[in-house]
C-alpha cells in the first residue's frame, strides 16, 4: 500500500512578549509535531538530510565571507567573528535576525546561527554581510 505524502510541518512562531499560557501551548505542539516525525522514520531521516544541507550551504556562505567555522553535528554554525560580536549581533537584530554569542571562555568572538529554511539561510546571510561589511568600515 502507498501512502500519501506527509504534508509539510506547521511552523509556529510565538511572539516574544506572548501569554505564557500561549507559549505552553505552543511548546506542547512542538513536542507533538517532534514525536509525529520521529514515529515515521523515513520522514526523519528526510528532515534532517534538508537540516544536514542547509547547515552545509550555511557554513560554505560564511567561510565565502572569510569566517572561520567549527565543525558541526548539530542544528546550527558558530564561527568565528574575530572580535567583539555585539554590534555585529546588534545590526543583524536590526533586520530581524537574531543571533547567539558564546559566552564561554576563549570563544568570546563566536557567533551561532540556528539553521532554518533556505529563505532564512539566505535573510541571515545577507543579514551578516551587510551587519560585517558596515562593522569594516
Amino acid at each position: 500500500m502507498k501512502r500519501s505524502p506527509r504534508p509539510p510541518p506547521c511552523r509556529l512562531e510565538v511572539h516574544p512578549e506572548a501569554s505564557p499560557e500561549l507559549i505552553v501551548v505552543a511548546d506542547i505542539v512542538h513536542v507533538l509535531e517532534e514525536q509525529a516525525a520521529l514515529a515515521d522514520e523515513a520522514y526523519a531521516n528526510l528532515c534532517m538530510g534538508k537540516v544536514i544541507a542547509e547547515r552545509r550551504r550555511l557554513a560554505a556562505g560564511i567561510e565565502a565571507m572569510g569566517f572561520r567555522t567549527l565543525p558541526s553535528r548539530a542544528n546550527f554554525v558558530s564561527f568565528d567573528y574575530g572580535r567583539n560580536s555585539v554590534p555585529l549581533m546588534s545590526a543583524m537584530a536590526t533586520e530581524g535576525v537574531f543571533v547567539r554569542e558564546w559566552r564561554d571562555p576563549g570563544y568570546e568572538t563566536f557567533v551561532r546561527i540556528t539553521v532554518g529554511l533556505p529563505e532564512e539561510n539566505d535573510r541571515a546571510l545577507a543579514a551578516l554581510a551587510r551587519a560585517a561589511a558596515a562593522q569594516r568600515r
